[in-house]
C-alpha cells in the first residue's frame, strides 16, 4: 500500500531529519553575535570557565569592543505549561572573536549538558557577518542623561552571514550544516548598575533567515543530505520552506518543500534531545518529485502531509486512543510503476480515529486508446475488516468487496506503521447497478471473479 509507505518515510525520516538540520542552524545562530555586550568584557584566555555574570562585571563599555577568547558557562532554561521558567541544564561555551576582512569572525564551541552532567550535544563552528556599527552602539551605551547608570538599547540588523556548524548528539547523531544568506535579528541590551545591584541582559532574537544551505549527517543509522535554498521565519504560524534536493535513507526528494509549525503546550520535551527549536510540525507540502529507494513507488506532483491534532498530540508519548495525530496524506499528480507507466490522479490516506484509516484514490488512464476514470474508496470497519469499493466510468461498473486481514489491517507499534496479511475476501461486481458476478479469494488463483454467464477471471 503506497499511502502507509509514504507516511512512514515522511514521519520517520523527512520530518525529524528536517527538524534536526533546522535545530543545528538555529543553535549556531544563537551564539553571541553582532552587537553583543560580551565583546566589551576582558577576554578570559588562560582561565577556566567563568559564570557569565562574573564576566560582565568586568565589562568596560567606554573602551570599545575587544577581540579574544571568552570561556563561560550559562544555564539552559525551559518553559512549563503554566508559563514558568525552570533550569534544565547548562551550556559550556568557548567563544573567540576576530576581525577578518572587515567581518566579525566568531569561532564557537558549545557543550550542552543536563543538570546531572549527562551530555545533550556539542556544537562547533564558525559564524561570520559584517562588523556592527559599534560607534552607534556605544552612543546608546553611554545611557540617557536622566539615568546615567542605566543602559537600554534595542535595534534590528539585517546582515549577510555565513555559518558552518558541526554537531554531535547522543545516539551517534552527527553531521555538518552550512548556511550563506541574510539574517534579520534584533539585538537587545539592558544594563543597570548602582552601589547595590548589577543587572545585565543581552539577547539576539532571530526573525528570519533566507539563503543557500547544504549539509549531511547520520541519524538513526541512516545517511541524510540536503542542498538548496532555505527560508526560516522562527515564528509560530509561519511557514518555512526549502527548494532543492533532500536525500533520505529510503527516498530522494526534489522540488519545493514547505513546513508549517504550531505550538503544542502538551509537548514538555523537544522532539530531538538537545534541539533548540520547540515548535511541532503541523503540515508539510511538497511540489516536486518523490522516489522511494526500496520500492517501485515514484510520484511527481503535489504531496501534503498534515497532522490535524498537532496542537495536542504528544510526540514523545505512546500512540493511544487519547493520543493520536489525526494524520492526513494527500497527493495530486502522476504515479509511476516499475515500467515507468504513469497514472494521473489523486490519493488520500486519512486517519479518522484511533487505529481507523480511510483511503481514497482516483485516477485517469487509457485502455485501447480510450480514456477511463477509476475510483477506489476503502475504509476500516473493524481492526481486521476493510470495506472496498472500486468504480469505473466504463459501463459504468463497480466492485464492492469486504476484506479481512490477519492479525489486523493497519496498526502502529513502537512508531512503525504495519500492514497485515489478506485473510478472506468476498464481494460482487455490478454493471449499471445490476449484479453480474461474485468475487472470492481462492488459495490457487488468488482473487477470482465468477460471472453469471459462466465465465471468470482472476487478478
Amino acid at each position: 500500500i503506497a499511502a502507509p509507505r509514504l507516511t512512514k518515510i515522511i514521519d520517520e525520516q523527512l520530518v525529524p531529519g528536517t527538524m534536526l538540520a533546522f535545530s543545528a542552524i538555529n543553535t549556531g545562530l544563537s551564539v553571541p553575535g553582532c552587537g553583543d555586550a560580551l565583546y566589551y568584557c576582558e577576554p578570559t584566555e588562560g582561565q577556566g570557565y567563568m559564570e557569565l555574570d562574573d564576566i560582565f562585571d568586568s565589562c568596560d563599555y567606554e573602551s570599545g569592543p575587544k577581540t579574544g577568547t571568552w570561556r563561560y558557562y550559562d544555564v539552559i532554561i525551559d518553559e512549563d505549561e503554566f508559563g514558568e521558567w525552570y533550569v534544565v541544564g547548562q551550556m559550556k561555551a568557548i567563544i573567540t572573536r576576530n576581525i577578518v576582512n572587515d567581518e566579525d569572525q566568531i569561532l564557537f564551541n558549545l557543550r550542552l549538558e543536563k543538570l546531572n552532567g549527562e551530555l545533550l550535544g556539542t556544537y562547533t563552528g564558525e559564524f561570520r557577518y559584517p562588523t556592527a556599527d559599534w560607534d552607534k552602539l556605544e552612543k546608546f551605551m553611554e545611557g540617557p542623561d536622566e539615568f546615567p547608570d542605566k543602559i537600554e538599547h534595542e535595534d534590528t540588523f539585517d546582515d549577510y552571514i555565513t555559518l558552518s556548524v558541526h554537531f554531535e548528539l547522543p545516539g551517534n547523531i552527527k553531521g555538518d550544516v552550512n548556511l550563506n544568506g541574510f539574517v534579520s535579528h534584533t539585538f537587545y541590551l539592558y544594563i543597570f548598575e548602582d552601589e547595590w545591584t548589577f543587572m545585565h541582559e543581552s539577547n539576539n532574537i532571530l526573525h528570519a533567515i533566507n539563503g543557500v544551505a547544504d549539509g549531511n549527517f547520520t541519524f538513526n543509522g541512516g545517511n541524510y543530505s540536503f542542498d538548496g535554498e532555505l527560508n526560516l521565519d522562527f515564528t509560530n504560524g509561519e511557514t518555512d520552506y526549502f527548494n532543492g534536493t533532500i536525500n533520505l535513507p529510503d527516498a530522494l526528494i526534489q522540488g519545493d518543500m514547505e513546513i508549517y509549525y504550531v505550538s503544542n503546550p502538551n509537548q514538555t520535551q523537544p522532539l530531538l534531545e538537545g534541539a533548540a527549536i520547540d515548535l511541532v510540525p503541523k503540515r508539510l507540502e511538497l511540489d516536486g518529485s518523490f522516489k522511494d529507494k526500496k520500492s517501485d513507488l515514484e510520484m511527481t506532483g503535489d504531496l501534503t502531509l498534515e497532522f490535524k491534532q498537532a496542537e495536542s498530540f504528544v510526540y514523545h508519548e505512546p500512540y493511544s486512543e487519547g493520543n493520536w495525530p489525526e494524520l492526513k496524506l494527500s497527493f495530486d499528480g502522476k504515479l509511476f510503476n516499475e515500467n515507468n507507466d504513469s497514472l494521473i490522479g489523486t490519493l488520500t490516506f486519512e486517519e479518522t480515529a484511533y487505529k481507523r484509516f480511510m483511503i481514497n484514490i482516483g485516477y485517469d488512464l487509457k485502455t485501447d486508446g480510450i480514456p477511463r476514470t477509476i475510483g477506489l474508496n476503502a475504509w476500516m470497519v473493524s481492526d481486521q475488516q476493510v470495506a472496498l469499493e472500486i468504480t469505473s466510468d466504463w459501463g459504468p461498473a463497480a466492485m464492492n468487496m469486504d476484506l479481512t486481514f490477519s492479525p489486523y489491517f493497519i496498526d502502529i507499534q513502537d512508531g512503525d506503521l504495519i500492514v497485515g496479511e489478506l485473510d478472506t475476501l468476498s464481494g460482487k461486481v455490478l454493471v449499471q447497478g445490476v449484479e453480474v458476478g461474485k468475487i472470492s479469494l481462492t488459495t490457487d488463483l488468488g482473487v477470482k471473479v465468477e460471472y453469471k454467464d459462466g465465465s471468470f477471471e482472476t487478478f
